[in-house]
């Protein structure tokens, strides 16, 4: 890849992926827009963005692509971005200069579209029938949810009525000295729940529950039914579950689980009706930077604190994001130090549709 990978995303029918890059400024950061072709895949073009690109996501029509860029959120036509026309960027929705907005969510009736910031400790709630009919205005931000210090990680529940983000600390849990110097002296994290009904009406009192989630959980993915949240705890090495109603209704005893993976896991993703979930160890705080590995677990096993792991995949330079394609069948792993974009057949990972 031309830069630093952060996300893939590919279109349902798995025709174009879209990766956000990072180089050393803004002239050398943006979209790098792939085509499949035959058995190939190939790097069509380069889309430069404004500020830095970091997470992305696709509208449900593979019509729109919105894009974290530091202090903005970017919109681009997919179509125009296809065929690398000028007209490809539709506009932007501003954000802090050093908001550092990292992540973005669409809801699944597409009303919603969320904005982790992290260097602010929000979520920012834009209006995404606004982004559809093209107005950029002021109008389109509708208000920010408050979390505790960055948050990046998100997830919405499949009937559209929470929010679940990742905090890598938070000073508002009643946390303990020990459990502080646990985490290198700063507090816990938290994985925060956010009532969709709210966020527009009343965006500042949203978060209606919030527990203690590690050192510092970065991702956090949902099972099929939404009823399981897999975060990865980068400073435990860890990936805990937690059971979402229990979130709601009995905080102290939501976590379910805590498995071992490799170091600093980053990025995750679940595989085969929630069966499998695939961590990406990043280690990156490792220097100098050197290939590191994919943990692949049974989430069955996991969840009955049973050895989970299944395998381990070498992989490139500070694995960081995953994201499964439309088929299932299909994960894009973005290896940011190596400037690499790894292409995964899910049904050789062992544990995979293996019933």
């Amino acid at each position: 890849m031309p830069g630093k990978t952060f996300k893939a995303v590919a279109t349902s029918d798995g025709q174009w992926i879209f990766v956000s890059f990072n180089g050393n400024d803004a002239a050398t950061s943006g979209i790098a827009v792939l085509h499949e072709q035959g058995s190939q895949i190939c790097l069509q073009h380069v889309i430069p963005l404004s500020g830095m690109p970091f997470g992305m996501t696709l509208s449900h029509d593979d019509r729109i692509l919105a894009i974290a860029d530091y202090s903005n959120v970017a919109f681009m036509d997919v179509a125009q971005a296809e065929r690398g026309t000028k007209g490809a960027l539709l506009g932007y929705v501003p954000e802090h200069p050093s908001s550092s907005t990292i992540e973005v969510a669409l809801s699944p009736d597409e009303q919603d579209l969320f904005a982790a910031n992290e260097n602010d400790g929000t979520v920012s709630v834009i209006d995404f029938q606004r982004i559809r009919a093209h107005d950029f205005s002021a109008h389109a931000l509708i208000g920010q949810l408050p979390l505790g210090v960055a948050p990046v990680g998100m997830a919405i529940s499949p009937d559209n009525r929470f929010l679940y983000i990742t905090s890598e600390a938070d000073k508002s849990l009643s946390s303990s000295t020990q459990a502080a110097k646990m985490c290198g002296g700063y507090p816990q994290g938290s994985l925060s729940v956010a009532a969709i009904a709210r966020v527009r009406q009343d965006p500042a009192h949203a978060i209606i529950a919030r527990a203690a989630s590690g050192c510092g959980p970065v991702r956090v993915v949902l099972s099929p039914s939404g009823t399981l949240a897999w975060v990865t705890a980068r400073g435990n090495n860890a990936v805990l579950t937690f059971d979402t109603t229990r979130l709601i209704t009995n905080q102290k005893n939501a976590r379910l689980a805590s498995t071992t993976v490799g170091t600093a896991p980053v990025g995750a993703a679940l595989i085969d009706k929630g069966s499998v979930l695939v961590v990406a160890n990043s280690n990156r705080f490792l220097q100098p930077y050197t290939p590191q590995h994919l943990t692949v677990l049974n989430t069955k096993q996991a969840l009955d604190h049973k050895a989970a792991v299944l395998t381990s995949i070498n992989v490139g330079d500070f694995p960081r994001e995953l994201t499964l394609e439309a088929n299932g069948q299909t994960l894009l792993l973005t290896n940011y130090n190596s400037q690499t974009l790894s292409i995964i057949d899910v049904s050789k990972l062992p544990g995979a549709f293996s019933s």
